[in-house]
């Protein structure tokens, strides 16, 4: 019985085999990235996630590119972009509508491999990783700044405000949802198995979060909608819940309120007692010492007493 071997397939490609406009999209996801704990850190240098995938073939480096041109073009009000001279010349030359076609895919891609869009080069001076990296991407401005949740961008204050507006933090999120430090980063808890059955069995999400440092101590930064949807899920009715918490916070503080005032009363008559028995001790003191001063003035008479006056008239 003979058998026969089988050729090897090569692998399919699927990515590259993909529209142009779904490999950009895919691009402009990968654009904006976001670590953690990039704050507790100092972060390595490495490749940005567009210029790996960038690296990986001519088309996807023809196809990142593209992307990354049409970025700042999109946004030259802010980027101040202004394209290569040789790839305006090779858009020129190409077809009416300027689009890539499948007959000559060549055509339109000879200018984008000779241009790097995402990094400074010799030949052109502005590239979107480079902008990016010193420029706020909302406005332009220079900014060393990075936006809290969303640390891969650079973005100053006020867009960071105007971008993210209803942002809480970690202290915030616990009192105003009555929420612990296991349900807003339970990866940084050491949870049961029942607690990780629970989430799990919820749906209990993992929050988006961001870390800054203030005045040198680490913070957390939560979206408030993100924070409310969790407390709905772990309190159910989240309005219910907190009107309960309140008014258990209310009767504790009278409670707290009462005992304070009977301590109050309870210190005031021990002092009234203090100040009785002190008083009573004086009054007793002042007739002891009356008692002792009578003592005194009678020993003293009996000094002269019979049998001296004769030796009292001898001295007068």
């Amino acid at each position: 019985m003979s058998t026969e071997l089988q050729p090897v397939c090569a692998p399919v490609d699927h990515l590259t085999a993909l529209p142009s406009e779904l490999i950009q999209n895919i691009a402009s996801f990968l654009f904006a990235t976001h670590e953690l704990d990039k704050a507790l850190y100092v972060p390595r240098e490495r490749q940005h996630d567009l210029e790996r995938l960038a690296g990986t073939c001519r088309t996807l480096r023809h196809e990142v590119n593209t992307w990354a041109q049409h970025f700042l073009l999109q946004h030259k009000a802010i980027t101040k972009y202004k394209p290569p001279r040789s790839t305006e010349k090779t858009n020129s030359k190409g077809d009416k509508n300027g689009a890539r076609t499948a007959e000559n895919p060549q055509q339109d891609q000879s200018a984008t491999f000779a241009a790097n869009s995402l990094r400074h080069s010799a030949r052109h001076s502005q590239g979107l990783l480079s902008w990016s990296s010193h420029k706020c991407v909302f406005c332009g401005k220079s900014s060393s700044r990075s936006a809290i949740l969303m640390n891969g961008l650079k973005c100053c204050r006020e867009c960071d405000t105007l971008h993210w507006p209803d942002k809480v933090t970690r202290t915030d999120a616990r009192k105003e949802f009555d929420l612990k430090d296991h349900h807003l980063v339970p990866h940084r808890h050491q949870t049961g198995p029942l607690i990780g059955n629970i989430f799990k069995n919820l749906g209990i999400p993992r929050l988006r979060y961001g870390m800054y440092l203030c005045q040198g101590i680490p913070a957390m930064m939560f979206m408030r909608q993100d924070v409310a949807r969790l407390a709905e899920m772990v309190h159910g009715d989240l309005k219910g819940h907190l009107e309960q918490r309140q008014a258990q916070r209310e009767k504790l503080k009278a409670t707290k309120e009462a005992n304070a005032e009977k301590r109050k009363d309870a210190a005031s008559a021990r002092a009234a007692a203090e100040a009785s028995k002190a008083q009573r001790n004086a009054a007793r003191a002042a007739e002891e010492r009356a008692a002792m001063e009578e003592l005194v003035v009678i020993s003293d008479d009996e000094d002269f007493g019979p049998g001296r006056e004769d030796e009292i008239i001898v001295l007068s």
